[in-house]
C-alpha cells in the first residue's frame, strides 16, 4: 500500500510548457501532489478488483500495517508526523462484480481486531488485518486511523 501511495506523489512532468507573459520565459511544467489536509480516518478503495473485461484479480494487495505519509504533505519546513495505522478491511468475494457476492470485514477495536461474516464475529490477531485476500476474500475498501501520540 505505501508503494502505491508513493507512486502518487511522484512529481509528473506535464505535456505543456509554461510561457511568461512578463519576462517571455518558456519552461517545462511539472506537477507536485501534495497532502493539504490530513482526515483522522484515511479511506481507500482499492480500484483493481475486476479487471476492463470483467474478470475478477485475485492477486494478492499488500496492506502495510503502517503508513507515514509525512513526507507528503504541503507544509514547508519541518512538519507534524502523519502517520496511519490499519484498522479496518471490507473484503469482497464472488463473481458478479461488487453488486453481488459475498461482503465480510476485519474490523480493528480497543477491545481487539475481529472478522465479521454474516452477523458472527470471531476474535483474531491483529496481523489478520493485512491478510488479503482473506478467505477468498479481496480487500476492496481498506482504512486507516490517524495516531496522534506515541504508539
Amino acid at each position: 500500500m505505501a508503494a502505491a501511495i508513493s507512486r502518487i506523489f511522484v512529481p509528473e512532468v506535464l505535456d505543456a510548457t509554461y510561457h511568461c507573459a512578463t519576462c517571455g520565459l518558456h519552461a517545462q511544467r511539472t506537477e507536485h501532489k501534495r497532502i493539504d489536509g490530513a482526515p483522522d480516518i484515511l479511506r481507500i478503495k482499492i480500484a483493481n478488483l475486476y479487471y476492463p473485461s470483467g474478470q475478477r484479480n485475485d492477486n494478492a494487495i499488500h496492506l502495510d500495517a503502517r503508513l507515514d505519509l509525512t513526507a507528503y504533505q504541503a507544509v514547508l519546513g519541518r512538519p507534524a508526523p502523519l502517520r496511519y495505522r490499519l484498522s479496518s478491511v471490507l473484503c469482497h468475494g464472488g463473481d458478479g462484480g461488487t453488486q453481488a457476492g459475498h461482503w465480510t470485514a476485519t474490523v480493528g477495536g480497543v477491545e481487539g481486531v475481529g472478522y465479521v461474516d454474516d452477523g458472527v464475529v470471531e476474535g483474531v490477531n491483529r496481523g489478520a488485518l493485512g491478510e488479503n485476500p482473506r478467505g477468498g476474500r479481496q480487500g476492496v475498501v481498506v482504512m486507516y486511523t490517524r495516531v496522534v501520540t506515541r504508539e
